[in-house]
């Protein structure tokens, strides 16, 4: 299991960026319903940070087949 968080400047005049989180599952991980949470802070483009948090949707992580 591993996850990473993708980071893309969108827009250098505006400021704007958008990140995606992705999270792989492996054999290890029970079915069941999960959610992504992300913390972390954010630089103003005038000056100041500040912390933004995101939570995903929840989504079922299924069993495994037993034919794979």
């Amino acid at each position: 299991m591993y996850g990473q968080f993708l980071w893309e400047r969108t827009s250098f005049f505006m400021g704007c960026s958008e990140a995606t989180v992705e999270w792989k599952v492996d054999n290890k991980i029970e079915p069941g319903e999960y959610r992504i949470r992300h913390f972390g802070n954010s630089k103003y483009i005038f000056g100041g940070i500040y912390p933004y948090e995101g939570t995903s949707k929840t989504f079922q992580v299924l069993p495994r087949s037993s034919n794979r």
